[in-house]
C-alpha cells in the first residue's frame, strides 16, 4: 500500500472510543497528557503518521488538531457503519482523484478554528460519501466555504437567512413578503460574505434610478442555491446537537 493509501485509511480509521475521550477532554488535561507521553501516537495511527511527516509543530497546535479530529470522525463513527466505513475507504483508496481531496481535507481540518466547524465537516463527509447528497464538487467547495465562515456568528447567520428563506417560500401575501425581504436586508452578511453560500446584492432596487441618482430600496444579501442545499442538510441538523 503506497503512502497515500495508508494516510486515507489513517484518516478514516481512528478509535471510536479513544477519540470520544480526547473530544471531551478539557484542553489543558490534553496539552499535558501530549506532553507527558507519546501514547496518542499508539492509539490513532493517523497522528503517529503526521508524527513522521513532521506536521505537527507543536503541543498546542497538536492538543487542538486533535480536537478537531476527535469532533469530525465522531460524528462519522456515529453515523456510517464499519461496513459501509470500509467501503468509502476502497472508493478513496482506488481513485486517485480522491486522494487530493483527502488531502484537502486534512488541510482544510486542520485551518478551521472551532470544533463546530470540525463537526459540520464530518456531517458533510457524511451527507457526501454515505448518503449521496452531496456531490464530490459540492465537498470540494463548502470544504473551503465552511473555512470562510466566521467560528463563531457565521452558522447562527446561516440559520436565520435559511429560517427567512424558509417563510419566503412558504408566505401567500405580498406583504409579507415585503416584511421578510426587509428582515433578511438588516441581517449583516459580512461573516459570511466570502463563504461562496450567498448572493451579494447590488446596491438598490425599486426606486433606484441605474446611474444611482435616486436612493431606491437597500437589498440584502441571500443565500444561493449551494447556500439553501447546505443550511438543509447540514446547519438544521447541527443546530438539532447544539
Amino acid at each position: 500500500m503506497d503512502e497515500k493509501n495508508k494516510l486515507i485509511n489513517s484518516f478514516l480509521n481512528g478509535s471510536k472510543e479513544v477519540l470520544t475521550e480526547y473530544g471531551e477532554m478539557g484542553f489543558d488535561s490534553l496539552i499535558e497528557r501530549i506532553s507527558s507521553s507519546d501514547s496518542l501516537l499508539q492509539e490513532i495511527p493517523f497522528l503517529k503518521s503526521l508524527y513522521t511527516l513532521n506536521n505537527i509543530r507543536s503541543n498546542i497546535q497538536e492538543a487542538f488538531f486533535v480536537k478537531k479530529y476527535a469532533c469530525f470522525i465522531g460524528v462519522i463513527n456515529q453515523v456510517i457503519s464499519s461496513n459501509d466505513m470500509e467501503k468509502i475507504k476502497k472508493l478513496l483508496v482506488h481513485n486517485q482523484n480522491m486522494h487530493k481531496l483527502i488531502e484537502n481535507t486534512i488541510v482544510q481540518l486542520d485551518r478551521y478554528q472551532s470544533e463546530l466547524k470540525a463537526k459540520v465537516l464530518g456531517l458533510l463527509f457524511v451527507k457526501t460519501f454515505d448518503k449521496n447528497i452531496f456531490t464530490i464538487d459540492e465537498y470540494n467547495t463548502l470544504l473551503f466555504s465552511i473555512d470562510n465562515i466566521h467560528p463563531t456568528v457565521g452558522f447562527p447567520l446561516l440559520k436565520k437567512y435559511y429560517d427567512i428563506e424558509m417563510k419566503k417560500q412558504e408566505t401567500e401575501t405580498n406583504i409579507s413578503l415585503l416584511k421578510l425581504n426587509s428582515e433578511e436586508a438588516n441581517l449583516d452578511y459580512s461573516s459570511i460574505v466570502q463563504s461562496c453560500l450567498i448572493k451579494i446584492p447590488i446596491a438598490f432596487i425599486g426606486g433606484g434610478n441605474a446611474n444611482g441618482s435616486s436612493p431606491g430600496i437597500p437589498r440584502g444579501g441571500s443565500l444561493n442555491e449551494l447556500g439553501i442545499k447546505f443550511c438543509e442538510h447540514i446547519i438544521k441538523e447541527t443546530y438539532k446537537e447544539i
